[in-house]
């Protein structure tokens, strides 16, 4: 009987120890960086206006550039881009010009007559570099005769550029219900026709000739774009630039998409709704793109916002007897695109979540313990992990004092003590009444 009450007790007791000391073991939290756009002070004369930097994935302005547009001329770009795709083996190849292939084309046009012959070559320029409506008209229907496959092409690849908002109705940008994009998209666009082999080497070009064909005499291409000629005006022409689309409808007005490399770094730019400035006679779409080339080169730079030397903050430690805190950091160095003019100190703020209010020793150092996200003017620019920047060693003895302190004031031990207490007095009662039993039993005996 008492070994049976002996050993109860022990099993209570170690099994509420045990319990006692279990630890809870947290989600490890997953963190991305990334960079979200930042406008700039420059406001620009469109509508709609925006500046992106390719290298550093990152916009410098915007103004309506999630706005709802129609397509316009920038229809023109997706079709040469398109067109020197699908044809890229086949720029000799010469095309008999057919009222079939012509069927629709009209606006700004080349003139081209039927039974005259012309290159794909010549076509492309013609449509890339003149904005002409017959040239892409016959470039489209080239891919099965049917206009509209190609069609469905252009927003095919405009998906897959991630223009989600783009839709095309037809090649020349003429106006169609339904035919709309943004800005945003038409970056998107541009950086696609940029990677396609070629393309540029058009859209630079300032002039191109057209040798006499069967039906016409020598024609001479000029660019449209301003920024790389200076055949229609002499105002704008800019070093860099190399093209990429510029075009006007009475419903969209001026619209212009560039592509120009400063100093190392490719810029991609896009224009909508631009006209003559009354004030000072000039076109907005190119005193625009001019102003914000200049805003990029010279106001932009990159800025250190995070360095992993920097302190950013600090967590208790327990369980050591030298220091009570660690200081977290950074787990790299991080640079940004920036206006060179921030003062990283008053313009940048700086939001630490620390996953703990306080550390057991040992700490390791490298522990991801927090993040610190990083905001310019109210934005997230980017976030980065928080690690322990030296390790921290445990006392034993603070340790196991700790432990002790913490299970004797712990619910658990009261609970324990209770029951042991009660287990107790039941063992004594119990003795109590063995004993008194025995004793009776010796009485009758004698």
């Amino acid at each position: 009987m008492r070994r049976l009450i002996k050993k109860t007790v022990l099993i209570s007791v170690c099994l509420l120890i045990i319990l006692s000391f279990a630890l809870n073991v947290g989600a490890k939290v997953q963190v991305s960086d990334y960079v979200i756009p930042i406008s700039g002070e420059l406001e620009a004369e469109c509508p709609n206006a925006v500046l992106y930097c390719d290298d550093r994935e990152q916009y410098l302005y915007s103004k309506g550039a999630s706005e709802m547009l129609h397509v316009s001329a920038f229809a023109k770009l997706m079709v040469g881009a398109v067109a020197l795709e699908l044809y890229a083996d086949r720029l000799d190849e010469k095309v008999l010009i057919t009222n079939e292939l012509l069927e629709g084309s009209s606006g700004l046009v080349i003139y081209l007559e039927k039974g005259e012959t012309l290159t794909i070559e010549q076509l492309l320029h013609a449509t890339l570099m003149g904005g002409a409506n017959d040239a892409a008209t016959v470039l489209a229907r080239l891919y099965t005769g049917n206009i509209n496959d190609f069609i469905a092409l252009m927003n095919e690849k405009a998906k897959e550029a991630g223009a989600v908002n783009t839709v095309y109705k037809n090649v020349t940008g003429l106006y169609a219900d339904g035919m709309t994009t943004t800005l945003y998209d038409q970056i998107k666009i541009a950086k696609y026709a940029y990677s396609i082999k070629g393309l540029t080497d058009i859209t630079q070009k300032d002039k191109y000739i057209i040798p006499k064909t069967e039906e016409f005499t020598i024609r001479t291409v000029l660019s449209r774009n301003h920024l790389v000629s200076t055949y229609r005006d002499t105002r704008y022409k800019t070093e860099g630039v190399n093209g990429l689309c510029y075009g006007t409808t009475g419903e969209s007005g001026d619209v212009l998409l560039v592509s120009a490399v400063r100093n190392g770094m490719t810029y991609f730019m896009a224009f909508y709704g631009g006209g003559i400035s009354e004030t000072e006679n000039h076109i907005e779409v190119y005193n625009d793109a001019t102003s914000l080339l200049k805003y990029a080169e010279n106001g932009f730079g990159f800025v250190k916002v995070l360095s992993k030397k920097k302190l950013i903050s600090e967590i208790t430690v327990k369980y050591n007897t030298t220091v009570d805190t660690v200081a977290l950091v950074p787990e790299d160095d991080v640079t940004l695109y920036l206006p060179l003019d921030l003062d990283i100190e008053k313009d940048l703020e700086y939001n630490v979540i620390v996953y703990n209010e306080e550390l057991s020793a040992p700490v390791s150092e490298g522990q991801a313990e927090g993040q610190v996200i990083v905001k310019y003017d109210g934005q997230e620019i980017c976030r980065a992990d928080l690690i322990t920047k030296n390790p921290v060693s445990r006392n034993k003895i603070l340790y196991v004092l700790d432990r002790i302190e913490e299970f004797t004031s712990s619910r658990r031990f009261i609970i324990t003590l209770i029951i042991f207490v009660l287990l107790l007095i039941v063992y004594v009662l119990i003795s109590a009444i063995v004993h008194h039993r025995m004793k009776k039993r010796r009485r009758k005996l004698r």
